[in-house]
This record gives C-alpha cells, structure tokens and sequence, in this order.
C-alpha cells in the first residue's frame, strides 16, 4: 500500500495524566502549557542541579526496576531480569508482531527504522487514516530522561525541532512511545512506500551526495542554528547533534532524537564520541562544537576531519569556501569560551557566507 507522508493525524492520543492530546495540528497555546505543565511535574522528581530524575520518586512506583543513570543507559537498558511485561522481550529486541500488540487496535507496526540515544523507533501504520508516522518506544524504568526531551519539545514552537504528535503508554505504565512525523525518503519518493522506504537522515544524505556543496552547507547550518537558537532560548541543551540525529521532513532538515536533552547547566559526560565538546555536553557551547563538526562532515563528505587538516584545506580555497572554514574552525574551538558566543551568532556569519554565494 502507498499512502502519502503528509498525511495528518486526526485522531487523539491518550497523554500521561489522562490528558488527551489530538494529533496533527494541536493548538499552540494548549500545546504549551501542557509541556510547560508537564516538565514542572517533572522537576519535582529531580534532584537539585542534576536535570535528572530521581530513582526513588513517586512515579517511580508503577514501573518495575530503577532507573538508572544517564550516563550507563543503552541499548542493554531495555534488558531486565524480571519476567516481559506485556510482551515486551526479556532480550530487549522487539519484532513487528510485538510492536502492534503494544499499539493495537489502530495501528500496525510495519518495520524498525532506527534506534535513538535510548528506545527503538519503528515506521508504523495508522489503520484509521492509512497514514504513515514514525513511534520510539521505551522502557518508563530506564529511560525517565527521555520524558524531559518529550516535555520541554511540547513546551516549545520550534519548527527546527521533529514534531511530537502524540504519546501513550502501555495499560501497567511500564512502557512509553510517542509518535512523529516521518521523515522523507531518501530517494526523493513523495509517497512512502514502506518495502523500499530510506529515512532522510543527514548521515545517508551525505553518504549518497558525498561532499556538499558550500551553498548545501549554508543552508542546512541555518536551520540547525534556528533549531539550536529555539532550543537555548528556552534553556535547553541537545547534547548529541550529529549527522544521524538531523531528519530531512517535508523538505527541512529538523533536530531530532531528543533523548539526552536537559536543561542549561546539567554538565555530563553523555554523547556520541566525536560530537562530544573537551568540557563535555552541558551548555549551548557543547552543541554549537558538535554542530561545527556537523558543518565540517558536510564540507568533506561525511569525514571527520583533524583540526590541523581543516587548517591546512583553507590554502588554496576561493574566498567563500575558506571563509566557511573558518566558520568551522571556530566553532570548534578547544576552549568553549573561543566559539560562537550563540547560534544566532553563528547563524550570522553563515548568513554572511550566504551573501556572498549570492552575488
């Protein structure tokens, strides 16, 4: 079956709390204060200046095992001890027939797409309205960071942001999925056609075009830095901007995966290597430098390259092309305190570039 990726939603999804969320177009305001309201809920199971959940809060109680660290959360995190609950795999891996139950009756799980800093995300079916959406399903125990990210992006109207649709849980609490837009596919199909569907994700983007163009460069940087710039402004951090975590939709490129996102100040060494500023991720400066190796992936075709290498390709390149280095070799700084000061600041001298490129 061929449905088309912009389908929308029309049916309400059950939220935490008994709170009903419609899907697709929710009302700003509403939207608003329910994030807003949530993430205050959310604090009062935070200790003091970490962000992050505290094992023994109250709303702990319905989940079985404790929560753990951020830091040590993986993929082995969906793994327990304890008998499956509902179904879900001892062994942590889900099949199709597993995610459906989960989400039965109205949708049908088609295949796994991906996995983000915790959880599963597979490419689902709404039977209802033969719509295609995405759904990252997780354990409540081990993955309660994962519920800040879900908060502060419905507190939020950033459209550099991947939208939150939805979200429901399973019957005993133990287990959370929220659904999202899908990507566009990476062959440029207008329609999903789920045998041969490919995620847009920056990382294949780069991996299909090889290095970008510096007018490709430009304009995917500016995005991200509104995305980055929204995201700080409402003090945020992502902590794990790379290549595979940007989703080409409807024709944007937006952030996504927000699962290690936490407030402004909660220093931790939480990550991917290679995207991980020397200070480690806890302010804007650390995704800023993570950005500035995304930049410079794009420039060489998906390679990281060394500093001094980045230095020495600035011999030799016109003006524009050198001057984009230059972007990226600041915002890549050892020192936090020699980077952009902000993404606007940043989105500035890419905007600077861009006049150039334009004349």
């Amino acid at each position: 079956m061929i449905v088309s990726a912009d389908s929308t939603l029309t049916h309400p999804a059950r939220g935490w709390g008994g709170i009903v969320l419609p899907h697709g177009r929710v009302v700003g305001a509403v939207q608003h204060v329910i994030g807003r309201l949530f993430l205050r809920i959310a604090r009062l199971f935070l200790p003091l200046g970490t962000g992050d959940f505290a094992s023994n809060g109250p709303l702990l109680q319905r989940s079985r095992g404790r929560a753990e660290d951020e830091a040590t959360c993986s993929e082995a995190s969906f793994k327990t001890s304890e008998e499956s609950i509902n179904g879900w795999p001892e062994n942590g891996e889900l099949t199709a027939a597993l995610v459906t139950k989960l989400l039965e009756p109205r949708y049908r799980a088609v295949r796994h797409v991906g996995r983000g800093a915790v959880g599963q995300v597979w490419l689902v079916l709404d039977k209802k309205s033969l719509c295609h959406r995405v759904v990252k399903l997780f354990r409540y125990s081990s993955h309660l960071q994962e519920l800040i990210g879900v908060g502060a992006r419905l507190s939020m109207g950033s459209a550099g942001l991947i939208d939150i649709l939805g979200h429901e849980k399973s019957g005993d609490g133990a287990f959370i999925w929220y659904f999202m837009p899908a990507a566009d596919d990476l062959g440029g199909f207008p329609d999903i056609v789920p045998g041969i569907y490919i995620p847009c994700t920056l990382e294949k983007y780069m991996a299909r075009k090889k290095a970008l163009s510096v007018s490709d460069c430009v304009g995917i940087g500016l995005e991200l830095c509104a995305a980055l710039d929204d995201l700080h402004g409402n003090e945020f951090v992502h902590r794990d901007i790379k290549p595979a975590n940007i989703l080409r939709v409807k024709g944007r490129w937006q952030v996504a995966d927000i699962g290690l996102m936490a407030r402004i100040g909660c220093p931790k060494q939480v990550g991917t290597p290679g995207y991980i500023p020397p200070e480690g991720h806890g302010w804007p400066s650390g995704d800023i430098y993570s950005l500035g190796i995304v930049l410079s992936q794009m420039l060489s075709g998906g390679l990281r390259l060394e500093r001094a290498k980045l230095e020495a390709a600035t011999t030799g390149a016109d003006e524009v092309r050198s001057r984009l280095i230059q972007v990226v070799l600041k915002a890549t700084a050892e020192a936090s305190h020699d980077r952009y000061s902000s993404a606007k600041t940043l989105s500035r001298e890419l905007r600077n570039i861009q006049r150039l490129l334009e004349k």
